[in-house]
């Protein structure tokens, strides 16, 4: 599985946290942080630093090919907010494992990916 993200919010890196440590645990391989959210060595000014000079989304596709399942996490919890974190994931191949609106349920088929609201 693979964990990318642009903001290191408590919920996006918790949830990697607890899901890395279950991997571990199972005797399975960890979660490959892409990014710098789930670097727990960096600091906050480093990870704020590192945020702008990221250019990653436009390579998301990219470097979630290869990858069974990739982690992607809205920013917020809203009703219809459902931004192309999702879409990247399953143009890359992998399988969304999503935190975000229930609204997405609507778009694309419960069945296609791991919904974890």
């Amino acid at each position: 599985a693979a964990y990318l993200a642009y903001r290191c919010w408590e919920h996006r890196e918790r949830f990697f946290q607890l899901l890395n440590a279950a991997a571990l645990e199972a005797g399975l391989d960890g979660i490959d942080v892409l990014s710098r959210c789930g670097n727990t060595s960096m600091t906050e000014s480093d990870r704020r630093s590192a945020r702008y000079s990221a250019t990653y989304m436009d390579d998301a596709v990219d470097l979630f090919r290869g990858y069974r399942f990739a982690l992607v996490f809205e920013n917020r919890l809203s009703p219809r907010y459902v931004t192309e974190k999702i879409v990247s994931a399953f143009l890359a191949g992998a399988v969304p494992i999503y935190w975000g609106s229930p609204f997405v349920l609507r778009l694309f088929s419960p069945h296609a990916f791991v919904y974890v609201n």
